[in-house]
Parts: C-alpha cells; structure tokens; sequence
C-alpha cells in the first residue's frame, strides 16, 4: 500500500507527463526543410511510384536514418508541398 506522501507525487508526475506529451504534439515548424523526391532519389533512395522490395525497403531505411542523423528537419514533413 502507498503512503499518502507517495499518491501525490504520483499524481503530480502523470499531469507534468500528460502535459509535456501535449505540447509537443502540438508544435510544428513552419518552415519546410524535407527534401523533393528527386533529392531523395539522389540519395538511394526508390522511386516513390513504383512498387518496392525487401532490397528497396533497407536501402530506405538506411538512407532515411543518415538523414536523420546528419539533417533531421530534410526529412519528409507532413502535409509538405514537396
């Protein structure tokens, strides 16, 4: 059983928790920095028309993950005009 110094925190933890979530949800750049697809392709990546195999799926990945790495925001954004 929880002492009653104890259920306080604990409910104090969960709205800091609940409200971080929120805000970051929330928030969204502006500015556009994703690539075009022609950029992607540039960087191995298959064209986005075409259907993909396993091969097409890791390269992908690892294009994808190198771009996070060295330029998070060049990733595809949602909603971009890209």
């Amino acid at each position: 059983m929880l002492s009653n110094n104890v259920k306080p925190m604990i409910k104090y933890t969960a709205y800091v928790t609940i409200f971080f979530c929120v805000l970051s949800c929330s928030r969204t750049s502006d500015k556009d920095f994703s690539l075009t697809p022609q950029e992607y392709q540039a960087m191995g990546l298959s064209d986005h028309s075409s259907v993909w195999n396993y091969e097409d799926y890791k390269e992908a990945c690892a294009v994808l993950n190198n771009i996070k790495a060295i330029k998070p925001f060049a990733l595809p954004k949602k909603d971009s005009r890209r």
